[in-house]
């Protein structure tokens, strides 16, 4: 009898738009395959062994990815599908091309005429490699594209202060905001409207996209979008081969997708000739 491999896809223990969107595309590439696959709660992960399933595949991130690689006790051939970067040595990864997101971004604003761009991530609890996430990145797109001095990245401690952040920086005269994390979207366009500005007529927008949302906000947001199938195709292939013994990159980076709505636009022109916003020092 043909053995059909089963495997086990380990998630975390509260909704979010990308694992949601992440598990829907990982079990119909699982079913394309051919392959028999659970899910599994993280609570329930510790107890995975070679005679319950051929193999894993994560879909955590920060804390919970942590204590899973603590907790764990098999040896069972594994990728981590994650937002957040490699999360282990030892551990076959597939993220999204944090440099390219950044690229795609930029240039879209750049060719409107924005110079004035100031990137806005909530920081994450953990080590670096969470925290920092897409920081380098986004700076070496900003130098490549001659954006330095005039464009600037800030991170934020808590949601509650994101409000005040925006209206910061756009009094501070950035023209346009790109606002990392997925469930920030919706308010972070509501942000701009209560500072007093127009939304694109005033301030571009870029947010992360959020599925059936995005698209039917006003304005709609363009945003940054995972190729959740493409990554998980390329996890089931990844995976394929740690299960034959092979050897496999440590890290694989999947490019990320720009869609281009109606919260972006042309700069403003400047309101007087001694208008000096290019000259501010971004904030970092």
């Amino acid at each position: 009898r043909r053995h059909i491999p089963r495997v086990a896809i380990v998630k975390n223990s509260r909704y979010s738009f990308y694992s949601g969107q992440m598990l829907e595309a990982l079990e119909q590439e699982v079913v394309r395959t051919g392959w028999n696959c659970e899910l599994v709660p993280l609570a329930c992960a510790r107890l995975l062994d070679e005679t319950l399933c051929d193999g894993v595949i994560s879909v955590l991130h920060g804390a919970e990815m942590r204590r899973y690689l603590s907790r764990r006790q098999d040896n069972l051939p594994t990728v981590a599908l994650n937002d957040y970067g490699v999360v282990s040595d030892n551990i076959c990864s597939v993220d999204p091309d944090s440099y390219l997101e950044a690229r795609l971004m930029l240039e879209h604003l750049q060719a409107l005429g924005h110079r004035r761009i100031l990137r806005l991530k909530m920081s994450e609890l953990g080590p670096e490699r969470y925290t920092n996430r897409g920081d380098v990145e986004y700076r070496r797109a900003i130098a490549e594209l001659g954006l330095c001095g005039t464009a600037g990245l800030l991170n934020f401690p808590d949601e509650d202060s994101l409000e005040k952040r925006i209206a910061r920086a756009l009094d501070d005269g950035y023209t346009a905001l790109v606002v990392v994390h997925q469930r920030l979207a919706a308010r972070a366009a509501a942000a701009v409207r209560r500072a007093g500005y127009r939304l694109p007529a005033e301030v571009s927008l870029i947010t992360y996209d959020v599925y059936n949302v995005s698209e039917h906000l006003d304005p709609p947001l363009t945003t940054i979008d995972f190729d959740y199938r493409r990554m998980a195709a390329t996890a089931i292939a990844l995976l394929k081969k740690l299960m034959r013994g092979e050897t496999t990159s440590a890290s694989v980076q999947i490019p990320p997708v720009l869609l281009v709505r109606q919260s972006t636009g042309p700069v403003p022109l400047p309101l007087s000739s001694t208008d000096d916003s290019e000259s501010a020092s971004p904030l970092t």
